[in-house]
């Protein structure tokens, strides 16, 4: 599977007390399944029309990768979508690792009610398109996403290592 930065699973979200129940979702399972709520974005999408570019790499990691030692990812940040282990795991497994820089991401979510709750900062919502047998994310301005480039150092990284490993003999 395929990770992005910043995608991240279930959100909590609060007991509005309508007198009448606002879906279904919320009706038989509580205010935490609510389906009502919609994403309000800090920039427009662009629908994906160029799904026959190639993805690139960062160069180097961003500012503020979740591969740097102080992210929170790496911090154990809960609303983190991942930690030290996954991010390794996913170098190591050559399970690519999508950075964030031009995605669109919600800075709020708007309940038909009025009620308003302010996002995390740390999600991501890029539409995805399978691109030779790969979900691939897409920046808002329609172009593939980026490869992380603090993914992409720890992957060389580990293929050196295997490859020197290798050629010692002791592989």
């Amino acid at each position: 599977m395929d990770r992005v930065c910043g995608l991240t699973g279930s959100r909590q979200w609060p007991d509005l007390d309508l007198e009448v129940l606002c879906c279904a979702g919320s009706a038989m399972f509580g205010p935490e399944r609510c389906t009502c709520w919609e994403a309000v974005y800090d920039q427009q999408q662009t629908t994906p029309l160029r799904a026959d570019l190639p993805a690139g790499v960062r160069p180097r990691m961003c500012v503020d990768c979740a591969y740097r030692p102080n992210s929170p990812e790496r911090r154990g940040d809960p609303e983190a979508a991942g930690n030290t282990e996954q991010l390794r795991q996913l170098a190591d497994g050559g399970e690519p690792f999508w950075c964030h820089q031009g995605m669109r991401r919600p800075i709020a979510y708007q309940h038909p009610s009025g009620a308003r709750i302010e996002a995390s900062g740390l999600e991501y919502a890029p539409p995805m398109q399978k691109i030779d047998g790969r979900m691939v994310p897409f920046k808002a301005d329609g172009t593939p996403a980026d490869l992380c480039g603090g993914w992409a150092a720890l992957r060389l990284k580990r293929i050196y290592a295997e490859e020197e490993e290798s050629s010692d003999g002791t592989g």
